[in-house]
């Protein structure tokens, strides 16, 4: 596999994402389970089973995609990289929020507990994942924003998610206040476009970043060196003739 085809898969890993997102969310509106907690206490084995197979396999392939991601911004950012570790570190967090939220939903349909389902639908279906998703929208953005050099729809795409990153925030600080239920739908799909879209640009210009790697650069052939200056030949001195005598 060439570093094409690597890049590729590796920012093929959001649209799994986006893809897993949306096949839970399908289940769930199916089965009219409105809550996490709801779908873990009450669903079947299958739906109950389904479900957390694929929030596990969303949490897998974010953690991928959004170290994959935070690489690429710290290409484009250069410096300190501080915005390029700010995406590394909330990816890690939604990441690691699935993942835990797979452990909950076990421990919850194991013991019929109502509080871990409460928990578990506070982490899902609460304010908690708006956060670091603003964070995580609005590094990526901003770094895409300070690069001219970039192509004209990534461009666009970034103006377009900086604002998400900011209606983010609102959302959950709105949720704290009081629980609407289509914040919580708006804020995955519109989550799960957002890194799909951010995939396909991947997908087609990441390769391009890796044209030249590193061993390419190592095995290339050294310039050769400008031929050096000839020397100035020496003058040598004049002889001074014999003064006449007199």
């Amino acid at each position: 596999m060439d570093s094409r085809a690597r890049a590729r898969f590796a920012a093929a890993t959001g649209l799994l994402f986006a893809l897993a997102i949306a096949a839970t969310g399908i289940i769930s509106e199916v089965k009219e389970f409105d809550r996490a907690g709801d779908l873990v206490l009450q669903a079947s084995n299958e739906v109950f089973g389904t479900t957390t197979l694929l929030t596990g396999f969303a949490a897998v392939f974010f953690f991928a995609f959004g170290s994959t991601l935070a690489a690429r911004i710290r290409q484009l950012e250069g410096g300190s990289g501080r915005l390029a570790a700010a995406v590394n570190a909330s990816s890690a967090i939604i990441a690691g929020t699935l993942a835990l939220s797979v452990g909950i939903a076990y421990a919850a349909r194991s013991t019929g507990s109502a509080d871990l389902a409460a928990l578990l639908t506070g982490l899902l279906d609460g304010p908690a994942l708006f956060f670091p998703a603003a964070v995580f929208l609005g590094a990526g953005s901003t770094v895409a924003l300070r690069t001219p050099s970039i192509p004209s729809y990534s461009m666009w795409s970034a103006r377009l998610i900086f604002p998400l990153a900011l209606a983010y925030l609102a959302f959950g600080g709105l949720q704290l206040f009081k629980n609407y239920a289509w914040l919580n739908e708006t804020g995955y799909i519109s989550f799960a476009v957002t890194v799909a879209i951010v995939s396909l640009i991947g997908m087609n210009r990441w390769g391009e970043m890796d044209d030249t790697t590193p061993a390419q650069r190592r095995s290339a052939p050294a310039p050769a060196a400008a031929p050096a200056a000839a020397a100035p030949a020496k003058r040598k001195p004049a002889k001074r003739k014999p003064a006449r005598k007199r």
